[in-house]
């Protein structure tokens, strides 16, 4: 019995130690490049129907990608009008990333570059499942710190969420 489980316990940690931690083609992902560095994090989209106002749609990714440990070092957030698939024209209000120390303290946040900070392309979408693809690029500034940063070479895919409340 104690040798079952030991071999029991050794197929277990290589099977384990096979398994890839590269996002398949239908995991949500949110990679690119945010100030020279690879970003390779989550994501999720929401997408919020408050009433007459119509839909906003909200991609968010957090990075690294979640290993248990609920500590993520960058969490990047972008929020507009929502009309299905299409280009959209980032702005200061509907970009922002927040550098995180300690799992909850945000020790910096930069916001989208103006009127013309980036464009965010949604590039499927599916209204029925929910499927959502997309590409990004914006800069970004800390107010007050005039240093631009950029996020470049974005991509992301999720299935979003639709409700009435965030």
């Amino acid at each position: 019995m104690r040798t079952r489980l030991i071999r029991l316990a050794v197929v277990s940690i290589v099977v384990m130690s096979c398994r890839s931690t590269e996002p398949t083609a239908t995991q949500p992902a949110f990679t690119g490049q945010w100030q020279g560095r690879e970003w390779k994090g989550d994501a999720s989209v929401r997408i919020l129907s408050p009433g007459a106002t119509g839909d906003t749609l909200y991609v968010m990714s957090k990075q690294p990608v979640q290993t248990g440990d609920g500590i993520y070092e960058e969490w990047l957030t972008i929020h507009l009008p929502f009309h299905g698939a299409g280009t959209y024209v980032l702005d200061s209000a509907s970009v922002v990333v927040r550098v995180v120390i300690g799992g909850d303290v945000i020790g910096a946040s930069y916001h989208g570059l103006g009127a013309n900070a980036g464009v965010l392309e949604i590039t499927d979408y599916g209204s029925v499942d929910g499927h959502i693809e997309g590409t990004v690029w914006f800069n970004a500034e800390q107010p007050g710190y005039f240093m631009v940063r950029q996020f470049k070479s974005g991509h992301f895919r999720a299935t979003a969420i639709k409700g009435y409340d965030y």
